[in-house]
């Protein structure tokens, strides 16, 4: 017991220093803060950093403009800020700009093609517009709404620096489809609101009902590379039955119900009626374990996946603090709920829950600090696959912290789950071990170095009881994640490496997540639907490392293709590597449509490669 106290004194130690010193590293500002980021509403109308291909090109032509003022360059020039043009007469032509001297003609422009009076019919020729632009600007900007008129502009100083200017790489906002709303005010609608009621309390709630969700269907085929075991009990020589095989169509009904009662409080219903204890409605043709098993199977399933209420003390009770200058704004949410910790390594389940966050908490060079306090008592599922148990015993406690820093966040977790060791006699006659206590501990660091997104997480497990169990064990994960947008495109080169020592075990995982490694890429994913699994084993159950390369592909923002080359080997001896290749392509329709395509191909160390494809189709609602 001294041991373990002593072991997590030191490693909170090690926790605070490491806060301490990311809060001292953003003494200086962040190069991140200095980037002009627009509102989100209008950034598909104005410039961003990476829309320019040459910064030095522009330049040269912009102080051209400064000699041809009946010219568009001119015209644009003359529209720059005063100070503006003077910083860029003032430069060299041919020379490297420094970062800050982009952001301010970034800002230059934008506040150019705000200006809705830039467009003249004497210095630009209209017959050479496209036709969508010809006619906005022959009949004014003024009719069209601001947002919309900008990005009018920013089409027109395109044409004009077609070399030097890309086009936006932020898709327009679409037309939001209709919500299933059963009663009370849109969902994010205009106009008047309802006069709604006061509660006891002194809250004036408003309700509004609507529902929405995600409807799933799959066809599914996997060679598993695996033998099944030959049929023994016959007369003569054992049958093979072959290699198990995977074939089936697959349905999944994610199914909300949202009850509003003011923007801080809500009631959330949440049913999956089409499956039931991992078996789902639909046609089966082979199964990993029978050869030959068709039929349909038809799932009905009333359970509930989540039900909780949440709110906000402060607005729950404005009584407490009228004038609202006192630390009452308590976030608070009790009932089953999805909690998701440390990108769903640490812990990925629905558990009936009471957790209390106190945010916007200011303190040093940090811009935010949330601290969320939690209490989990029934509907806590442990293990991965097979082991996968809801154990009535356990109870979850934890207290999770998040850290916002100019340049890095920062999220410390702790979490510790209480459970007695019970036994299971297995058809073999022996005994398994479950449950049990465990600690865990949860550090990641998100931040962007340069232009590359970057995320590290550790994150540890530590059995407490005093027995080895399938669920309580000890263990270590790392993970190094890195992404980057290639210059010039919408694309999303990316790349996830991980090490896994010992057998980490999460705290809680629902059985249709699957393991701990699932977050590594699509090759290691569960699909959560159907009896698939992920190409490669996502568990952490031996001494491993390995990782995925990947490069997304986006034609247009309505179709995308994903290739992703990885793999994991072990380091403990057991010949378990994995070494495997995936593509993956989707494409919307209209507002609520996706078709997605998956295809796979894995080497297995000492067993045989495993195939597989399957297409979904997705409708949102």
């Amino acid at each position: 017991m001294i041991n373990f106290v002593i072991k997590y004194a030191s490693l909170a130690g090690l926790a605070v220093l490491v806060l301490f010193c990311g809060a001292a590293g953003a003494v200086g500002e962040s190069k991140l803060s200095q980037k002009p980021i627009p509102l989100q509403s209008e950034a598909y109308s104005v410039f961003a950093v990476e829309d320019i291909v040459s910064y030095e090109s522009l330049l040269g032509k912009l102080k051209a403009g400064a000699d041809a003022p009946d010219t568009p360059v001119g015209r644009i020039w003359s529209f720059l800020s005063p100070s503006l043009r003077e910083e860029l007469v003032g430069l060299d032509e041919g020379t490297e700009l420094e970062q800050n001297t982009k952001y301010r003609m970034i800002n230059g422009l934008n506040a150019v093609i705000r200006n809705h009076t830039l467009f003249d019919s004497a210095v630009w020729d209209l017959a050479s517009l496209p036709e969508e632009l010809r006619a906005d600007f022959e009949a004014g900007l003024d009719t069209l709404a601001s947002i919309e008129a900008t990005a009018r502009n920013r089409a027109l100083l395109r044409l004009t620096f077609p070399d030097e200017i890309l086009e936006s790489q932020v898709a327009p906002f679409v037309h939001r489809p209709k919500t299933l709303r059963i009663f009370g005010d849109p969902f994010l609608g205009s106009g008047e609101l309802s006069r709604g009621f006061k509660i006891p309390t002194g809250a004036v709630w408003q309700p509004s009902l609507f529902a929405y969700g995600t409807l799933r269907t799959a066809w599914q085929y996997e060679e598993t590379g695996t033998r099944l075991p030959p049929i023994t009990n016959v007369a003569g020589p054992p049958i093979d039955r072959g290699e198990a095989k995977i074939e089936e169509l697959a349905t999944r009904l994610d199914l909300f119900f949202n009850l509003g009662l003011t923007p801080t409080e809500r009631v959330l219903l949440q049913l999956r009626p089409f499956d039931h204890n991992e078996s789902y409605s639909g046609y089966r043709w082979q199964s990993p374990t029978l050869n030959n098993d068709d039929g349909w199977d038809l799932r009905g399933d009333a359970d509930i996946q989540q039900l909780f209420f949440e709110g906000d003390l402060g607005e729950l009770f404005p009584g407490l603090d009228r004038k609202d200058t006192r630390a009452f704004d308590v976030g608070f949410s009790v009932g089953r709920q999805n909690l998701l910790l440390q990108n769903g390594i640490m812990l990925n389940d629905n558990v009936d829950s009471l957790g209390l966050v106190r945010n916007n908490i200011l303190a040093g060079k940090a811009s935010n600090i949330r601290l969320t306090a939690l209490w989990g008592w029934d509907a806590i599922n442990r293990g991965v696959g097979a082991t996968n148990r809801e154990r009535d015993s356990a109870s979850l406690y934890g207290l999770f912290t998040s850290i916002d820093f100019p340049d890095t966040t920062v999220d410390f977790d702790l979490a510790y789950i209480s459970d007695e060791v019970t036994t299971r006699y297995l058809p073999n006659r022996t005994i398994q071990y479950e449950g049990g206590d465990q600690f865990n501990v949860g550090l990641s660091f998100i931040q962007r170095i340069g232009h590359v997104n970057t995320a590290f997480r550790f994150n540890l497990s530590e059995r407490t009881s005093g027995r080895d169990t399938i669920h309580a064990d000890s263990g270590q994960l790392f993970f190094a994640e890195a992404s980057i947008t290639p210059r010039g495109t919408l694309d999303h080169l990316y790349g996830t490496f991980f090490y896994n020592n010992e057998n980490y075990q999460s705290v809680a995982r629902d059985p249709v997540t699957g393991g701990p490694l699932g977050q590594v890429g699509i090759l290691f994913a569960s699909p959560g639907i159907g009896n698939l699994g992920s190409p490669i084993e996502n568990t952490t159950g031996h001494d491993s490392f390995g990782g995925v390369l990947g490069y997304q592909k986006f034609f247009g923002i309505r179709r995308q293709l994903i290739l992703e080359a990885g793999g994991r080997k072990d380091t403990d001896g057991s010949e378990q590597g994995r070494a495997g290749i995936m593509a993956r392509y989707q494409q919307a329709f209209l507002q609520h449509y996706v078709w997605r395509v998956d295809a796979y191909y894995v080497s297995r160390e000492s067993l045989d490669e495993k195939r597989g494809i399957r297409t979904e189709f997705i409708v949102q609602f």
